[in-house]
């Protein structure tokens, strides 16, 4: 019976091409074990040639002889074999892991570079119906939206799940009726673990009124993957007219042209975010982080801000969303003028000259030019502080805060603008802005200032 629900499974996803190279991950418990059973059985029909991969997660006394056991299953069909091992709670513990994701992230690096190195043109994974059931429900409690309620894909790119509409008891059924043998996973009755408290403490109260709860919940996630691939082909379209780009680690999205059905601006910003920044996940975002992320935009006043896992940061600034990493505290020196020359600060190079400079008339934004007879050094180039304050002519004294806000100037690129101030701690300058007018240049002596960002 499996063999013929995998037969159909393989041909409705369109998981194998004829003659494909497969190699085929193997943890020696039943799941992997019936799958490597199957796939030889059903290689003819596919021309497919397989070999065998297990990962060591070094996480359990008998992670070793789990090792051997597979590598022995190898050798009984004849199967070319690869391992590979990592101490994956000590990586968990440097990167601010979960033991879970830990394992997962290094167990598809080790299936990736086999295959990439090997040349096999599909990896295929043990994973069963009732693991996209107990899928679901994790997501539920989390909380997710469609993309992760649709649950695991039957095929993603080049990884394929040939037992996703397979249930495990069908799986135990199997291993008994071909007299199989395979290893038991301790730690998968730790009920500390969500999964396993899902498996064996939620789902055994929902068999209790519907013991065909699995079968029932199939068809459903069957629905959801259709919607989710119709939403998503309508998301690429969307992203196709969206303006956005990434640069330096952030992203930025002209929120002027977002204009898109709602479900549509969910999907693609969750697309968005996991592309740059949790790429080759899933279930980093909730539906909480989605929502959140919306909120902001649909503020029309000043900045807003919400914070996305693993530290990083949306920021509305008007009709601008940028993602990235928190801003940290900057703590740039200052830089004293004394004189002509050149004066490094920050992303930029000052270049300071004193002359004649009347034949210039014009000067763009990143010119300033002072009378020497009202303006002496030395001069200060920082950032901004609180208080700091712009004399401007019919206006007064105005604060850097309100003239930035003014001026709509995002409130992640104040904190990087260079201030050149006098010995009095005067704003004359705001960098690629604006300059004190009362200073300018009556005289032929004259303090020329240009900025220049490095390169």
């Amino acid at each position: 019976m499996i063999l013929n629900k995998v037969r159909k499974t393989i041909k409705k996803h369109r998981l194998f091409d004829q003659g494909d190279r497969v190699l085929v991950a193997v943890s020696g418990g039943p799941d992997s074990v019936c799958l490597l059973d199957v796939l030889v059985k059903l290689s003819r029909e596919w021309e497919l040639t397989l070999a065998v991969a297990h990962f060591n997660h070094k996480l359990r006394e008998e992670a070793d002889k789990e090792e051997q056991f597979v590598s022995r299953l190898a050798g009984k069909y004849g199967l070319s074999f690869f391992s590979g091992a990592s101490n994956v709670k000590e990586i968990a513990e440097k990167r601010g892991l979960g033991l879970e994701e830990a394992a997962r992230h290094e167990r598809y690096k080790f299936l990736e570079e086999v295959s990439s190195r090997e040349g096999f043109s599909k990896i295929a994974l043990g994973h069963t119906l009732s693991d996209n059931v107990e899928t679901f429900f994790m997501r539920a409690v989390r909380g997710a939206s469609l993309e992760g309620l649709k649950g695991i894909l039957p095929k993603k790119d080049h990884i394929v799940r040939p037992l996703i509409e397979v249930t495990r008891e069908e799986i135990f059924s199997y291993l008994k009726k071909e007299e199989l043998l395979w290893v038991e996973d301790s730690s998968n009755k730790d009920t500390s673990f969500l999964r396993n408290w899902v498996r064996h403490r939620l789902l055994t109260l929902i068999k209790e009124r519907n013991p065909s709860i699995e079968e029932t919940l199939g068809a459903t996630l069957q629905g959801l993957l259709w919607d989710w691939l119709f939403i998503e082909e309508e998301v690429d379209r969307a992203l196709d007219k969206m303006d956005y780009r990434f640069e330096n680690g952030t992203l930025y999205i002209n929120l002027s042209n977002f204009d898109f059905h709602e479900a549509i601006k969910r999907h693609a910003l969750s697309k968005l975010i996991y592309r740059f920044f949790y790429p080759g996940r899933s279930g980093v975002l909730t539906a909480a982080h989605i929502e959140g992320v919306l909120g902001i935009m649909r503020e029309l006043e000043g900045s807003k801000k919400f914070s996305l896992p693993e530290g990083i940061e949306a920021v509305r600034e008007y009709n601008r969303l940028r993602i990235g990493p928190k801003n940290e505290e900057i703590s740039e020196p200052e830089v004293l003028v004394t004189g002509e020359g050149i004066y490094p600060f920050g992303d930029y190079i000052f270049e300071v000259k004193v002359g004649d400079f009347s034949n210039i008339v014009t000067f763009d934004k990143w010119c300033a030019a002072f009378d020497a007879e009202k303006v002496a050094f030395p001069l200060l180039i920082r950032y901004r502080r609180p208080g700091d304050r712009l004399l401007i002519p019919g206006v007064g004294r105005k604060k850097l805060q309100d003239y930035f806000v003014d001026e709509k100037v995002p409130r992640s690129e104040r904190e990087r603008i260079p201030l050149v101030l006098n010995s009095k701690g005067e704003v004359l300058w705001i960098v690629g802005y604006r300059q004190r007018s009362d200073l300018k240049p009556e005289g032929k002596r004259t303090i020329y200032i240009e900025a220049r960002r490095k390169r």
